[in-house]
């Protein structure tokens, strides 16, 4: 998901409903227009101070109709069918809902002249509005802002005909940057210093051969370096959750997404994140200072710490805790290694850890040590739900299937956390994480934040 793209559709709100006021307010002015009443008389007065309220509620209706009918979802292009037959189906459901209002209460609208010429005028408004933007994008699209970055995966015909249309349509927004035969070890290594780099946004695989071994593996090289995946339909069929098709110089494009958490499920995700972490790091804040002076009273040493641990895509970033060990215990964990718990993965669990302190034993049988990475879910490190956080050397020896574990910002809670994660192998863990992320959605994190709080207050298998 490009931001571009997400400002494009973000813009598109406030200006639909303003377009649809708007064509409100001009219906009502032209109702009362000398040239109208001569040929219809005004027998109900209807006065402004009431129009206006119901005008701005409908509004906002017409809005939220137009986001359940998919007006606002994040791509790259847009068709001109398709900006004309939402506008023209959002704003007759929104005006049907009028009707409906009218036919239960009458003094709502008296005229129906208001109805008919704001539906007409909502549906020409909305249209050339939603163009401008559209053709406002390509222009700046043209000129390089925005632009998608996209490497081919074969040879021969299809991707010779790719790269002619892009270079002859620059308005749609996509730059070839490379091009590889195959998506072997050499080129996943080319393109992952692309990404880190920015340069790359997106692969399309364009070969007839690629079997569905292929598309499996580079789906899920996509997946952990946040790259969008598309593949010519016709070739070997993966088990894609959920897909998009599109068309591209006449080869019918399809568009994998592995994870519902792309474009507005990642938008809502944030704002669950923003609305939560920021409002509790303040009611918390002497919750804070209370443990900061027990962690220092209890043993020497700084009560917070930082920990590099791998985020989404890969990237480090620093996660705050409270200390719970003693200090320089990170150093120690090659001596107790014998004693690890957790050899079936790469994490590393030991009971009765004797690096972790007094208070330190009580902060994380109440899970009250994970309490500062509030800050990181403010910040955009991590999410308040989400797999767990791990250290850069556990990613090092993951497993090719468990990379889609850092596809996403790590969570503070999480499925497994919430699952008995004290009694869970890694593979069990794993296998939960992965679930959450394919199967993702706002609710699923409500419950996962509700059953985090049962959990803790009731001390049942916390980690």
């Amino acid at each position: 998901m490009k931001r571009a793209d997400l400002a494009t559709s973000l813009v598109l709100i406030p200006i639909d409903y303003f377009l649809l006021v708007s064509a409100g307010l001009t219906s009502y002015a032209l109702r009362y227009q000398p040239v109208i009443t001569q040929f219809r008389p005004v027998f109900f007065e209807f006065p402004f101070s009431e129009f206006l309220p119901s005008l701005l509620i409908f509004a906002f209706v017409g809005v939220v109709i137009f986001a359940f009918g998919g007006s606002y979802a994040i791509q790259s292009r847009y068709k001109v069918s398709e900006i004309f037959s939402k506008a023209f189906l959002g704003v007759s459901t929104t005006v049907l809902l009028v009707i409906v209002a009218v036919f239960f209460k009458r003094e709502l609208f008296s005229s129906r002249f208001v109805v008919i010429i704001a539906w007409l005028l909502a549906v020409v408004y909305v249209s050339m509005g939603r163009l401008l933007v559209v053709a406002l994008k390509a222009f700046l699209l043209k000129k390089g802002y925005g632009v998608h970055h996209l490497i081919l995966i074969g040879s021969g015909r299809p991707i010779e005909d790719i790269r002619r249309y892009f270079e002859d349509n620059h308005h749609v927004g996509y730059a070839i940057v490379a091009a590889f035969q195959r998506l072997d070890h050499d080129a996943q290594q080319a393109i992952a210093q692309m990404v880190k780099g920015n340069a790359a946004d997106e692969i399309l695989e364009t070969r007839d051969s690629a079997t569905r071994e292929d598309l499996a593996e580079a789906l899920q090289f996509c997946h952990i370096h946040n790259l969008s995946f598309r593949y010519i339909a016709g070739l070997s069929q993966t088990r894609a959750l959920n897909f998009e098709t599109d068309s591209i110089a006449g080869y019918p494009i399809i568009q994998i997404n592995k994870t519902p958490l792309t474009g507005w499920g990642r938008v809502y995700k944030r704002l669950l994140d923003i609305v939560l972490a920021f409002p509790a790091s303040i009611l918390l804040l002497p919750l804070f200072l209370i443990i900061v002076a027990a962690i220092r009273i209890d043993s020497r040493g700084p009560a917070l710490i930082r920990l590099q641990r791998i985020g989404r895509a890969g990237r480090v970033f620093r996660m705050y805790k409270f200390r719970s060990m003693i200090v320089g215990a990170h150093t120690m964990k090659a001596q107790f290694a014998q004693y690890n718990e957790r050899s079936d993965g790469p994490l590393f669990k030991m009971a009765n850890d004797p690096r972790i302190t007094r208070v330190g034993r009580f902060l994380r049988m109440m899970s009250l040590d994970e309490l500062p990475q509030l800050w990181n879910v403010i910040r955009g490190d991590m999410s308040l739900v989400g797999p767990r956080p791990h250290e850069p050397e556990e990613v090092e020896h993951y497993r090719p299937n468990y990379r889609s574990l850092i596809s996403i910002r790590p969570g503070i809670t999480g499925l497994a956390q919430v699952s008995g994660r004290s009694n869970l192998s890694f593979e069990d863990e794993a296998r939960l994480d992965l679930y959450y992320i394919e199967n993702w959605s706002l609710l699923l994190d409500i419950r996962i934040l509700l059953k985090t709080f049962y959990v803790v207050i009731t001390l049942r298998d916390v980690a």
